[in-house]
């Protein structure tokens, strides 16, 4: 298990999480965050593919907390779920590069 806190800007404005991330290894994590704003679990999951490959998948539950984030949570939920799409193909991306520049050839 690995605490540690998370700093995000959204909604214009700086946003602070206690992030909880628990491992199964070697395939499998959950990552709990909380905020003043917001609660959200993710799973992620590790999966070997026929050809070789590894296949990332995931899943995320973002919970609205407070009066005002909860009204204007259906307004800007587009804008969070683009944000974090955004995020994790870099997130994807960059460990497929790392795993490309450490593979024996």
């Amino acid at each position: 298990m690995v605490v540690l806190r998370d700093e995000e800007e959204m909604y214009f404005r700086r946003m602070t999480f206690d992030v909880t991330v628990t491992l199964y290894p070697p395939e499998r994590w959950i990552s709990e965050y909380d905020g003043k704003d917001a609660r959200a679990k993710s799973e992620y999951t590790l999966k070997s593919e026929k050809d070789g490959t590894t296949l990332l998948s995931y899943y995320t539950r973002i919970e609205p907390k407070g009066f005002f984030t909860k009204i204007f949570s259906p307004v800007v939920k587009p804008f969070v779920r683009r944000v974090f799409s955004g995020e994790m193909e870099i997130f994807i991306q960059t460990l497929e590069n790392d795993y490309r520049k450490k593979k024996p050839a």
